[in-house]
C-alpha cells in the first residue's frame, strides 16, 4: 500500500468499493469459450462495484487519466520511493497542464475487483513488479477510460472523449509485435476482457514452457504482444506515442520535431534512458520536464492547444 507521505503529495483516487466475497471460479482456460465464461461471470460481479463509482461535478468537465502505482523496493524497479514521488509529481503536473485530471490508483483499486483474490493467487509465481503490472488491468476494469505509465508524458493535445474506436481496447504505442502498454484507452469491459486474456496467457505459458525458459511470459507487455501475434484483432494498435529511445540519443532538433508531429505522448522508459546514455531510471523526472520545456519552445508553435 502507499505510505502516508506519498498519499499527501499526490492526487490519489480512493473511490469507494464493494467487497468481493466469491472467488470460486477455477482458472483453467484453454479455449476462447472458457475465457468467455469467466468474463461473463466476473462481469456480473462487477455490476455492484460500478454502482459505487461517481465523478464529482467539479472535475466532470476534465478528462481523467489514471496511472497505477504501488510502492516497491528499489531492488525491484531501480527507483527509490523519493524517485517515484518525483516522477509521479512530474507526471501529474504535465497532464494537468494539458487540461487533464491525472489520478494515481494502486493495488487497493485492483482489490475492488470481484476476482482479485483469484487472479492474485494465480500470479504469485511472478515477480511482484510483473504481478502488479497484470493486476493494474483489473484495477482499470473497475473504472475504464484512459491509463498511462507514469513515465509517459503528454505532447500534442488530443481528444479524450468519446473513447477511440468506440471504446475498444486501444494500445497507443505501436510495436512490430503488437503494442507497448504505456498509454491505453477502453471501456471497463474492455480492460476486463484483456485482463482475463493476458493473465491466462501468461499463466499458461509458465505451465507449458517450463522446459524452455526463453518462452515464459512474465510481463503484461510480452503477454500483450503474444496475444497480438496469435490474433491481431484482439485489440486495436495505433502509433500515437513516441518511444523515448527514438529521440533521446542526441537527435537533431529538426528530426525530433518531425518525429513527434501529431504524437499524443512520449514514453521515457528505463530503456530509453539507458539507450540515450541519459543516466538511470531515477533521473527521469528531471530529464523529462527539462526535455518537454525545450520541446515546447522548439517544436510547438503555441504552448496552449485546444482539446
Amino acid at each position: 500500500t502507499m505510505d502516508n507521505n506519498l498519499r499527501s503529495s499526490l492526487s490519489i483516487d480512493e473511490t469507494s468499493s464493494t467487497e468481493a466475497t466469491d472467488h470460486r471460479v477455477i482458472v483453467n482456460m484453454t479455449s476462447m469459450e472458457d475465457q468467455e465464461k469467466v468474463f461473463n461471470l466476473s462481469r456480473r460481479r462487477l455490476d455492484s462495484v460500478y454502482q459505487d463509482l461517481t465523478i464529482s461535478p467539479e472535475v466532470a468537465s476534465k478528462p481523467i487519466i489514471y496511472t497505477f502505482y504501488t510502492s516497491l523496493s528499489a531492488k525491484e524497479t531501480g527507483m527509490t520511493n523519493q524517485d517515484d514521488v518525483n516522477l509521479l509529481q512530474a507526471w501529474q503536473e504535465e497532464w494537468r497542464n494539458h487540461g487533464w485530471d491525472p489520478r494515481v490508483i494502486g493495488i487497493e483499486t485492483a482489490e475492488k475487483h470481484p476476482d482479485f483474490a483469484l487472479w492474485n493467487n494465480q500470479l504469485l509465481q511472478f515477480p511482484v513488479y510483473d504481478r502488479y503490472c497484470f493486476l493494474r488491468w483489473l484495477a482499470m476494469a473497475t473504472i475504464g477510460g484512459w491509463m498511462s505509465d507514469y513515465d509517459t508524458f503528454p505532447l500534442h493535445a488530443f481528444s479524450a472523449t468519446p473513447l477511440p474506436n468506440e471504446g475498444r481496447m486501444t494500445i497507443h504505442e505501436y510495436s512490430k509485435n503488437g503494442g507497448v502498454p504505456d498509454l491505453l484507452s477502453g471501456t471497463a469491459d474492455e480492460y476486463h476482457r484483456l485482463a482475463v486474456i493476458l493473465m491466462e496467457r501468461a499463466i499458461r505459458s509458465n505451465k507449458e514452457e517450463e522446459a524452455n525458459q526463453d518462452q515464459i511470459i512474465t510481463s503484461d507487455m510480452f503477454a500483450l504482444q503474444s496475444v497480438f501475434v496469435s490474433n491481431n484483432s484482439t485489440y486495436v494498435r495505433e502509433s500515437n506515442v513516441m518511444p523515448g529511445q527514438v529521440i533521446t540519443r542526441h537527435t537533431k532538433k529538426e528530426r525530433v520535431c518531425k518525429r513527434t508531429t501529431g504524437k499524443y505522448a512520449i514514453h521515457f522508459s528505463h530503456f530509453a534512458m539507458e539507450f540515450g546514455d541519459l543516466g538511470g531510471a531515477s533521473d527521469r523526472a528531471t530529464f523529462a520536464q527539462s526535455w518537454l520545456k525545450d520541446w515546447i519552445i522548439d517544436c510547438r508553435s503555441s504552448v496552449s492547444e485546444t482539446r
